[in-house]
C-alpha cells in the first residue's frame, strides 16, 4: 500500500450548514497520497448526509474521504481518534466550520521536499464571516510573528522560539504536524483551550519547526465560536492551562522556565479577555475587577508559589496589579525582538 503523506482530520458535529463547504474545499485539492479522515461526533442532524453528499459529488476522492461514527465525546476525543486512525506521516487539523485555502497541500509538500526533518509547518490565514450589512467580511489572521526556521532543542534557536512562545496564537489547525509528536501526548478531554495546552509542549519536543507566510485556511467568525460567548468554565479552563504549565517546565533550566512564563501569560490574557465579556454579560465592572484578583491569586499560587526566589519581580508585580503583570510580560516579549533584531542587523 502506497504511503501517505498528509491525513487531514474533521472532527464533526451537528455543523450541516458549514461542513459541506469545508469538506468541498479539502476534496477539490486532495492529492492522490493524501487522506481526509471525518469524524462523526455524535451528530443528530443532517452533517453526515452533507458528507455523503460531498463524498459522492468526487468519486475519484471518495475512497480517500474516509467516516468514521462515534458517539458525541467533544472536540479533543474526536480530534484524537482521528489522528489515533489516520495513515500518514503528517496530520492536518481543519474544524468543520472552517475552509482550505487552493494550495494547501502543495504548500506543505514543498516545505517537506526541502527539508524532510521539520515536524511542525505553521502558516497564517484569514479570517472570515458575515458583516452586520449581510456581506462577508475578510481580513488577514497573523498567526505566526514571522517566517523562520528554527530547531528547538538548539541553545542558539532559544531567542526564535521564545518570540514564538510570546506571539504564536495557538489554533491548531493552523499548523501540520509529523505524527509521530501526537506520540507524546494528545488533546486533552472537555478542555475548551486544548489547543493552547498542547501545541507548546509540542513545539518543544518538535526535531524543526517552519513558519511560512501563506495564508492556508479561511477561519470563520460566528457567535458559535468557543471564545465568543465565555462563562465561568472559560475560566476555570485557562486555570486548567496555568496549573498545567506549572508543573510541566516546573523544574527545567530558567531558558524553559522563560517560555513557561510566556504559555501562563498568554493563558492569563485570554482570562481577562474572557472576564471583560463576562462583565459584560453580568456582575458589572466590580464583578470584574474581583475577577482580577481572583486569577491574580490563583496564578500567583500555582506559577510562582514553587518558584519566588526566581520570580520574586514577578509575585510582587502580580500581587499589585494582574493587569501590571501582562504589560511586564509584553515589554520583556518587546526587548527580546528587539535585541534579536539588533543581533541580526549586527
Amino acid at each position: 500500500m502506497p504511503s501517505v503523506f498528509i491525513s487531514v482530520i474533521i472532527p464533526i458535529h451537528n455543523v450541516a450548514s458549514t461542513v459541506a463547504e469545508c469538506l468541498t474545499s479539502a476534496a477539490t485539492q486532495l492529492p492522490d497520497d493524501c487522506e481526509i479522515v471525518c469524524v462523526d461526533d455524535g451528530s443528530t442532524d443532517d452533517s453526515m448526509k452533507r458528507v455523503e453528499q460531498v463524498r459522492q459529488a468526487f468519486p475519484d476522492a471518495a475512497a480517500r474521504i474516509r467516516v468514521v461514527h462515534q458517539e458525541n465525546q467533544g472536540l479533543s476525543v474526536a480530534r484524537n481518534t482521528g489522528i489515533a486512525l489516520a495513515s500518514a506521516d503528517f496530520i492536518g487539523l481543519l474544524d468543520s466550520d472552517d475552509v482550505l485555502r487552493p494550495g494547501y497541500f502543495a504548500h506543505i509538500r514543498d516545505i517537506v521536499d526541502s527539508k524532510p526533518d521539520v515536524e511542525i509547518i505553521c502558516f497564517n490565514a484569514d479570517r472570515f464571516g458575515v458583516g452586520k450589512d449581510g456581506e462577508v467580511v475578510r481580513q488577514p489572521l497573523h498567526v505566526h510573528p514571522g517566517a523562520a526556521d528554527f530547531f528547538p532543542s538548539r541553545p542558539q534557536d532559544f531567542d526564535t522560539i521564545a518570540i514564538n512562545f510570546a506571539r504564536c496564537r495557538w489554533f491548531s489547525w493552523a499548523r501540520v504536524y509529523a505524527r509521530r509528536l501526537f506520540s507524546l501526548r494528545g488533546f486533552s478531554p472537555g478542555l475548551k483551550y486544548q489547543d493552547m495546552e498542547l501545541l507548546p509542549e509540542l513545539y518543544l519536543h518538535a526535531r524543526r519547526v517552519v513558519n511560512i507566510d501563506a495564508r492556508l485556511v479561511d477561519y470563520r467568525i460566528h457567535e458559535a465560536s468557543v471564545t465568543s460567548r465565555p462563562n465561568q468554565s472559560t475560566l476555570e479552563n485557562l486555570d486548567v492551562i496555568i496549573d498545567y504549565y506549572s508543573h510541566t517546565l516546573a523544574d527545567v533550566s530558567p531558558k524553559l522556565n522563560e517560555l513557561r512564563h510566556f504559555v501562563v501569560v498568554s493563558a492569563l490574557e485570554s482570562a481577562f479577555h474572557a472576564g471583560k465579556r463576562m462583565a459584560g454579560i453580568s456582575g458589572g465592572r466590580q464583578a470584574f475587577r474581583s475577577r482580577q484578583r481572583e486569577i491574580g491569586r490563583s496564578v500567583l499560587a500555582r506559577f510562582m508559589g514553587r518558584h519566588l526566589d526566581k520570580y520574586s519581580s514577578d509575585s510582587v508585580i502580580l500581587q499589585l496589579s494582574p493587569v501590571l503583570f501582562l504589560a511586564v510580560g509584553r515589554l520583556r516579549r518587546f526587548r527580546r525582538e528587539k535585541r534579536r533584531a539588533a543581533c541580526s542587523a549586527g
